[in-house]
């Protein structure tokens, strides 16, 4: 079995292009670019029980914290990155029931069953192994835990961006719905609620026992 340092040092060689890209980024993404009004409008439908903890993975500068610690009383708000640029200004939001992890999500330092939702937030297509990403998910979320992927923009305008943009995004692509829903129902996540419009992607899951 590979050391979890051995883990560690290869995701950061993996990742070490879409790192530096993506902390060149921050201060746009903190002062520019905010959630959008698909965010509030998707997200706005769930509601949180009291002090559930909540993962967001791939958080950046924590521009959905606002919108998750009002889905609930006392929500606790996790969030995981792999850009320390990106915390730095995530760790900023003025909440006191914060935890910023610098980290990746194939590789999440949390304890298994831990977990009672998890938010993937225009994040997913830049994973490097969705399998293990998804098996890491699995693992941190407790049983009948939900899982909210989310896009602000449909898959196929969300890929033409990335393609747009080159190097190193341009291969982080969205699959087809239905092959979305089956890896995540392959990892006995149970899909709810799909859907893929012009404005939005949204998949809904929880875990099964």
């Amino acid at each position: 079995m590979i050391k979890e340092e051995g883990i560690r040092a290869e995701l950061k060689k993996i990742y070490a292009d879409k790192i530096n890209f993506f902390n060149k980024k921050a201060y746009y993404w903190q002062n520019v670019r905010h959630a959008t009004s698909e965010h509030y409008e998707v997200l706005k439908q769930i509601q949180l029980e009291s002090e559930s903890r909540v993962l967001d993975i791939g958080c950046g500068t924590g521009k959905l914290f606002p919108i998750i610690a009002g889905l609930g009383e006392n929500i606790k708000i996790v969030g995981l990155d792999m850009c320390k640029e990106m915390l730095k200004y995530a760790e900023k939001f003025p909440y006191p029931n914060l935890e910023t992890i610098h980290s990746f999500c194939e590789e999440m330092p949390l304890e298994s069953n831990s977990i009672d939702v998890v938010f993937i937030n225009d994040t997913f297509p830049h994973f490097h192994n969705w399998n293990l990403a998804l098996r890491e998910i699995k693992r941190v979320l407790k049983n009948k835990g939900h899982l909210y992927l989310v896009h602000s923009n449909g898959s196929q305008e969300v890929n033409q961006t990335h393609r747009n943009i080159g190097p190193p995004v341009a291969n982080d692509l969205l699959p087809p719905l239905d092959k979305l829903v089956n890896t995540l129902e392959n990892f006995s996540l149970k899909v709810k609620k799909a859907c893929d419009t012009e404005q939005y992607l949204l998949i809904c899951a929880h875990k099964g026992i």
